[in-house]
């Protein structure tokens, strides 16, 4: 759980999906790299938002940018999961 909020059970498939996916290693809120170890090729567990809180205000936004009903295919980067108001511990 990163930031207080459950994570994406990431399977093989899906992790070879977001490796492969450029718009995945995008921050959807600002258009820089978001560092995402999935998109690295690397385990979840070592992603920074696994040992960083995120601001849930940067995690409604992002998630007013998908369309209705859509899972989540860009983590939001370090900078914006931090900046917008407090993060959550």
């Amino acid at each position: 759980m990163a930031g207080g909020y459950p994570l994406p059970d990431w399977g093989a498939s899906d992790a070879a999906a977001l490796h492969t996916d450029v718009q995945a290693s995008l921050c959807p809120l600002c258009g820089a790299s978001n560092a995402c170890a999935v998109t690295l090729g690397l385990e979840p567990a070592q992603c920074w938002c696994m040992h960083t809180p995120i601001a849930p205000a940067a995690l409604q936004k992002a998630a007013a940018l998908r369309p209705a009903g859509a899972a989540p295919t860009q983590c939001i980067c370090q900078a914006c999961g931090t900046a917008f108001g407090s993060a959550q511990t």
